[in-house]
């Protein structure tokens, strides 16, 4: 082609470094609860359910690890910083991290994690010298802080039962060790620290008039107790309780020169000292102490964040969602990804994210949301936000207002016993600009209604007459605006968990045997015989079918019954959320993971689960894709993942066509993943070398990136040098160029 050989006088010397790459894994888990809390001499490490992060005092920023970043898994439950500056963590399922914040490298110990108990959850850390203590839910165990290893272990107390649960332990001259028997005291020169001899032990049914010892610690050369009956002093051989004055259940203490600082079961903050109890910091909810306090100052856990008793300084969080909770997602034009919280359980409002900041929305800072229960999320065509409510109807968000439709203003009636809560299932716009909500346990049994182009409200009731259509979830509307969504007959406990088939098109009824376009599909039909959990459109308007045991393809909507197809790939999975990514792949949300299925379902792309990827948990809820970008979002119940892929829409023109990394090196031989973004739809590429020859050519696979391993078309990878890309379309009308270095090891 003449344009062609034109295109190759225009080389260039200079390349760019493009930051974006494929296959990226990243965690956005909130890291509002914090479980405990390690204070150093320059910042504060806390360990959440979803990850762990450091505070640094000096210039107020935050570093962030979980499992992306190499954590073992989400689930923290205990940290401390040993000697050397090394961060152990410890997590529900035993595993210890190891984390050394000057090489940023994890060591990872797995011998708690793989005993044969069920019960594997490191209920604290606490270093001593070079010793790590790890109290369990089945013991003590000590671990040299050098090399990892284990010094031994303590299963069995004296007289406590074998396994028995530590809470925390501390060390004096010998050992003390506070369980849920009670507690147990190392003997003077013993030498086997794991011989139950080796213990003297004061149960709580016996030596300690109390039901729970809490903590245990050293204050002015005395052993002090935390129970939920007061404080009790160790005076060599037995415990006394304190003074009435300290009767209170103490679920934490902390002592600092002559004072101890207490935390009871009601989150209030105590100190004692000299014998006289006050309360000086009223107004916080007080949860936990934070390890290693310094000096005179006292840092504690709170219900938001870690305060700084003698500062007087609240260090929050670092931004990212607010709860682990994710009833919807939906991301809009711009690549923004809205997050419903839940249900009037919740009531968190919702979440935006915009690729790098959090936004928590409630009615406390947007009180135009008028409620706060978010269940549902949407983004129509014209780019307003959608959400609809677990009471109060849906809400519009667009750049210029927020407008609240509920039982005043809509004609909707909500559920029988309160006709003006109403359940908002799904907001979904037809071919024609209408919108249709889907209404849960509607009184009057009407689970459809639309609101027209021209703001004319309609409801429609099923004539079905059948119990299930008390409750129904999951709305789609097909190519044919034929309305899809799942009905079933659950009503004591929110939300709808699956059920059967059904469908609504009034204009256009599929089958004469329905019912004013009213109809279902069954086993009967030939769909799997079990229950209906999401629904998803192909982009060849093909209907997708999520079900407890596997997925179904409806292949043509407007004949449901011709054509069923069972996945097999996805036989006997539990499948809870459906999305299609820009090259009509199907992402799989299940109870083993991820699974990314081909256009047609027959062939497995991939299987991303909690072992093999970053995936916080295998349990799968949802699945939001970004196509703009190529970004897949996974919800789980143990936070939210991300993965960069290259599916992303195709460009209208070549004009901003690039290739990344830039430049590529190519080591040892290895091929390369060159990617060639801006691509539109079915693009030619074509790859020369700066003196004209071609080296490949091949087909972009239909979305906007397409990728070159590096290779020529006899298969050998290329030398070092500059090459040009070349793509145009099918019929050589749009073309654009970029180039890419290529420097061989």
């Amino acid at each position: 082609m003449k344009i062609l050989r034109n295109l190759l006088f225009f080389l260039f010397i200079a390349v760019s470094i493009y930051p974006q790459q494929l296959g990226i894994w990243k965690n956005y888990s909130s890291l509002q609860k914090i479980n405990d809390a390690y204070v150093t001499e320059n910042g504060l490490w806390a360990v959440c359910l979803g990850g762990a992060f450091y505070y640094n005092f000096e210039d107020g920023s935050y570093s962030i690890l979980n499992k992306a970043e190499g954590l073992s898994n989400n689930k923290l439950t205990t940290v401390t910083v040993d000697p050397q500056g090394k961060v152990w963590i410890g997590s529900e399922d035993g595993t210890i991290d190891v984390y050394s914040p000057s090489s940023k490298e994890f060591k990872r110990i797995l011998e708690i994690k793989n005993t044969n108990r069920i019960n594997k959850n490191i209920n604290e850390l606490y270093s001593r010298n070079d010793t790590i203590f790890a109290s369990t839910e089945f013991g003590l165990s000590l671990i040299n802080s050098s090399n990892y290893s284990f010094y031994e272990s303590a299963t069995k107390f004296g007289n406590f039962t074998l396994d028995t649960k530590v809470l925390n332990s501390f060390k004096d001259n010998v050992v003390f060790a506070c369980t849920e028997a009670g507690i147990a005291v190392q003997k003077q020169n013993s030498t086997n620290f794991s011989a139950p001899e080796s213990w003297n032990t004061y149960s709580v049914s016996s030596s300690i008039s109390a039901s729970s010892v809490n903590r245990i610690l050293k204050y002015r050369d005395t052993l002090v107790a935390a129970t939920d009956k007061g404080l009790y002093f160790f005076n060599g051989s037995t415990w006394l309780l304190k003074t009435s004055s300290l009767s209170a259940n103490y679920t934490d203490l902390l002592s600092r020169n002559d004072s101890l600082y207490l935390i009871t079961n009601e989150y209030s903050l105590v100190l004692y000292t000299k014998g006289v109890v006050s309360a000086p910091y009223p107004g916080k909810i007080y949860k936990k102490f934070a390890g290693n306090s310094s000096g005179n100052d006292i840092y504690v856990i709170t219900d938001n964040g870690i305060l700084s008793l003698k500062k007087g300084t609240n260090f929050l969080p670092p931004n990212g969602p607010r709860a682990n909770l994710f009833s919807d997602m939906a991301v809009d034009k711009g690549g923004n990804l809205y997050i419903a919280s839940g249900t009037d359980r919740v009531l968190l409002g919702y979440y935006k994210f915009d690729g790098s900041n959090w936004t928590n929305f409630s009615t406390a800072n947007n009180p135009k949301l008028g409620y706060n229960a978010i269940y549902k999320t949407y983004v129509s065509p014209d780019n307003a936000l959608y959400l609809g409510t677990w009471g109060n109807g849906f809400i519009k968000i667009t750049d210029k207002d927020t407008t609240i439709f509920n039982a005043s203003n809509t004609g909707m009636v909500g559920i029988a016993k309160a006709p003006n809560y109403i359940v908002v299932d799904g907001v979904k716009t037809d071919t024609k600009g209408n919108l249709w909500v889907l209404n849960y346990q509607s009184g009057q049994r009407q689970p459809l209604s639309k609101l027209s182009t021209d703001n004319v409200w309609s409801h429609y009731q099923d004539p079905l007459e059948v119990k299930e259509f008390l409750a129904s979830g999951g709305l789609v509307i097909d190519n044919n605006d034929t309305k899809w969504f799942f009905v079933n007959n659950t009503t004591d406990a929110p939300p709808p968990i699956g059920g059967t088939l059904c469908y609504f098109n009034g204009d256009n009824p599929l089958y004469s045997s329905d019912l004013n376009g009213w109809g279902r599909i069954t086993s009967d039909d030939g769909l799997s015989n079990s229950a209906v959990y999401c629904l998803a459109l192909g982009k060849r308007g093909e209907l997708w079918v999520g079900m407890a045991d596997g997925v179904n393809i409806i292949d043509d909507p407007s004949y449901p019954k011709k054509g069923i197809t069972n996945v097999l790939i996805m036989r006997s999975q539990m499948v809870h959320s459906i999305a299609v990514d820009a090259l009509n792949q199907k992402w799989v949300g299940t109870d083993k993971g991820v699974f990314v299925l081909s256009s047609d379902g027959t062939q497995l792309v991939a299987n991303y689960t909690a072992e093999n990827s970053q995936l916080p948990s295998n349990t799968v809820n949802l699945v939001a894709i970004d196509n703009k970008s190529g970004i897949v979002y996974m919800a789980t119940s143990e936070g939210l993942a991300s993965i960069t892929t290259n599916s992303v829409n195709p460009s209208e023109n070549l004009g901003s066509m690039y290739a990344y990394p830039n430049p590529v090196l190519l080591d040892k031989g290895q091929p390369a993943n060159i990617n060639i973004s801006g691509l539109v739809r079915d693009s030619q590429i074509k790859i020369f070398t700066v003196s004209g020859k071609m080296i490949t050519n091949f087909v972009s696979p239909g979305a906007g990136i397409a990728t070159w391993d590096g290779r020529d078309d006899s298969g050998n990878l290329v030398a070092s040098g500059i090459y040009l890309i070349i793509a145009y379309d099918t019929e050589g009308n749009n073309v654009g160029t970029t180039k890419v270095a290529i420097i061989r090891k």
